[in-house]
């Protein structure tokens, strides 16, 4: 499993549209940790936007989709440019 280990903050919409966003701020953490947070809290987003550094590979992207099985949709975009979504 592909990790990308530094993720700048995360913003996520639950599946209940509620207006309320969860920002989290975080450090060297890897994805699949992050992810392992909200399955514990049962709180998986219907979709989430991760910012990460400006490098990015199309593998990572790739390796983002298959962790969330659940029909979740991720977006990996460099840092500072959030998806609109």
């Amino acid at each position: 499993m592909m990790y990308i280990d530094t993720i700048a903050f995360v913003t996520v919409h639950f599946k209940s549209h509620a207006e309320e966003t969860l920002v989290t701020a975080l450090s060297s953490t890897p994805l699949h940790r992050v992810l392992e947070v909200y399955r514990d809290k049962n709180t998986i987003p219907s979709h989430a936007t991760f910012l990460v550094g400006r490098e990015l590979h199309a593998s990572a992207e790739a390796a983002v989709g298959e962790v969330l099985e659940d029909g979740a949709k991720v977006y990996v975009v460099a840092a500072g440019h959030a998806s609109t979504h």
